[in-house]
This record gives structure tokens, C-alpha cells and sequence, in this order.
């Protein structure tokens, strides 16, 4: 008897749009399901852990939270609410027992703890504020829920912060090294190993995670990798609405790493980087440390990759490509082979993978 392959819906956030455009991918292939309005500047997503609920932040005039419900076939994403808030968040994660959602702001170097439920139901209830952790851009959450990892672009630090009964307190953390530029992060399968990417210079980070302390061993530190030594190091870069910018031909030189995906079987890591429009993939050597072994040309500019649950696709979307793309993942070498291509928004930033009945 055949078992029959997986099937996935992913959502694709786009910032200049406002859209949201879903796709089904479908025995190696991708389909364009449908895209429909979600606000202006619409940017960081999560999706809940039941996979019945994804919050989408959109970061135009006002800001504000929009709820959906996820549906099997043929209604899968649905309306439900808006929230407005005051925050400008770039990252958003949701606990594993649904009852906190995380919200990193960049501008204000804080992370927002918000009442899960209550966002649900259309009310905005701010339960904490953790302030100073300059630059902030990514939270993950430990799968027990007691623990929350924030980076510092700026300090190259990752924070640790810990519930102790109905509060979350500040924990210290780890300095991964000067100008490393830690951006986004992820765990393995199992939340025992953090992997972080630094957006200054594509090189990976891995740390061992105490189950019990919550604390952060460091594992292994790539290499720059040399497939971006045509690029100067990056740097933090001020919030999109200030005043004074860079010099965009500056921009052009520089290192922009910005997202991270993992394997299940933790055998290769995938970074994407926007200067130079690339993926790259590394894997352990024969003496266990991470180093880059192949790179693949995608979408320009590309702002996020994500993996399907199972491992066996990645799908590619970019802030300047109006197309996103579909890769098989090889499991014996990490080489992506190019599936197919859809159309796709306008400034395309967040993907979010869920596996849907077949």
C-alpha cells in the first residue's frame, strides 16, 4: 500500500501590497491558491501551535494585529479580526501552549509579551514589557514554553529571559562574538540545539541548550562563508522610518543575511542572504563544525525561506522578485533542485508552512 505524500499550504506575507498570497504545494509542485488583502506594510506572521490560528502584524498607518483561521479545503484562510496596537514589531512568536504572543521591536529594542486569547477575541491586553535589548529582532520560544531567546543585532548577544510564575524575567545570555550581528534563530527538532545567523556576514552560530537552566553552551561558529567575500560586513541599520538612511550605494556592498532554516534531521542549515540574491547551505565537517558547502542563486533580495515540516521542500520568496520559488531538498547532500515558480506580491517578507489534509 503507497502512503500518500504530504500537502502544505504556505502563506506569504507582502509588505508594499499589503497582501497575503497562499500557495498549495502538492507532490512536488506549487499552485497559487489565492491572495487577498491584508493591510498595509503586512509583515511578520506566526502561526499558532494547534494550526488553527495565524496573526499576521502590518506595520502601516495604524499598526495592527489581523487574525485568521485556518480551514481544511476549500476555505483554508479566513478573516476573522483586527486589533490595532501602537508597536512596531518585527518578529512575532507564539508559545506552545497558545497563551502568550511575542512581539519584537527593532525600533525600541524591547520584547512585548501580549494575552494570546485575548488577541483572539479582538482585545488588546499588553501583559509585559522587556526593555533593553538593543536592536532586538527575533524571539524563539523553548518547546516547554519556559524559556525565550531574543537577539541583540547590535550588543552580538543572545538574551535569555524566564517565567517565574506569572512573570517573565530577564535571565543574562550569551555573547556570540564583536560584530557578529545575530538576526534570526531557530531550534532544532528536538530544542536542545539554537541555531543563529548573523546578518553581517552569513556566518552560522549552533549552541547546546540546558533543558533545566535554560542556559547556552556554544557548539560551533562558521566561518564568513567564502561565497560572500565579495561583500564588507554589515552593520545595524536604523529603523525603516528614520530620519537619516544609509547611502543605498553603501548598502549595495554589504553583507544582509536574513533568514535561518534547519533540517529535521539537523544535517544542513539554510541561510538566505539579500545582498547577493543567494541561499546558501551548510553542513557539519568530519570534526563537527558548520561550514558552508554550496550556495544557490533565488528570488532578489531574499527575505525569508522556510522548510516544509517534513524537510523535503523549501520555498524562497523576495522582497524585489514579483515570484516565489519551490526547491526539493536532497537528503544526502543538502542540494536544492528548482521545482517551479509562481506569481507572487509585492515586497514579500514572512513565509508560514502548515501541513493541510490531502
Amino acid at each position: 500500500m503507497s502512503v500518500q505524500a504530504p500537502s502544505f499550504l504556505a502563506v506569504i506575507s507582502n509588505a508594499t501590497d499589503g497582501t497575503l498570497y497562499s500557495y498549495l504545494i502538492q507532490d512536488g509542485s506549487l499552485s497559487l491558491y489565492r491572495h487577498q488583502a491584508a493591510g498595509d506594510k503586512a509583515m511578520p506572521m506566526a502561526l499558532s501551535p494547534d494550526k488553527t490560528t495565524l496573526f499576521i502584524h502590518t506595520r502601516g498607518e495604524p499598526p495592527a494585529f489581523i487574525h485568521y483561521s485556518l480551514f481544511q479545503q476549500p476555505d483554508y484562510l479566513r478573516d476573522e479580526r483586527c486589533t490595532r496596537i501602537a508597536d512596531n514589531l518585527v518578529h512575532l512568536s507564539i508559545s506552545p501552549d497558545g497563551r502568550y504572543l511575542y512581539g519584537v521591536s527593532y525600533a525600541t529594542s524591547q520584547l512585548r509579551v501580549y494575552d494570546f486569547t485575548a488577541l483572539k477575541q479582538g482585545h488588546l491586553r499588553l501583559i509585559q514589557t522587556l526593555e533593553d535589548i538593543p536592536h532586538a529582532h527575533c524571539a524563539a520560544v523553548s518547546p516547554d514554553g519556559q524559556f525565550i531567546y531574543v537577539t541583540s543585532l547590535s550588543t552580538g548577544r543572545v538574551e535569555i529571559f524566564r517565567w517565574q510564575g506569572q512573570t517573565l524575567v530577564a535571565q543574562g545570555g550569551i555573547t556570540i562574538a564583536p560584530g557578529f550581528g545575530p538576526r534570526h534563530l531557530c531550534f532544532n527538532r528536538q530544542g536542545d540545539r539554537l541555531y543563529v545567523i548573523s546578518e553581517f556576514t552569513g556566518a552560522v552560530a549552533a549552541f547546546h541548550r540546558c533543558a533545566q537552566t535554560g542556559e547556552l553552551t556554544c557548539d560551533t561558529v562558521s566561518a564568513r562563508p567564502q561565497a560572500l567575500a565579495h561583500l564588507k560586513d554589515g552593520f545595524p541599520r536604523p529603523n525603516a522610518t528614520a530620519a537619516v538612511q544609509p547611502d543605498p550605494q553603501l548598502l549595495k556592498e554589504l553583507c544582509w543575511a536574513s533568514e535561518i532554516q534547519v533540517t529535521p534531521d539537523e544535517r544542513f542549515v539554510y541561510i538566505a542572504e539579500r545582498t547577493s540574491g543567494q541561499i546558501l547551505i551548510y553542513h557539519r565537517n568530519s570534526e563537527g563544525a558548520l561550514e558552508c558547502c554550496a550556495q544557490t542563486d533565488t528570488e532578489k533580495q531574499p527575505r525569508s525561506i522556510q522548510l516544509t515540516p517534513d524537510g523535503q521542500y523549501l520555498l524562497s520568496c523576495g522582497e524585489k522578485s514579483r515570484t516565489v520559488s519551490l526547491y526539493r531538498v536532497c537528503t544526502q547532500t543538502g542540494e536544492l533542485t528548482l521545482l517551479g515558480q509562481c506569481a507572487g506580491g509585492e515586497g514579500a517578507n514572512c513565509i508560514v508552512i502548515t501541513e493541510i489534509a490531502g
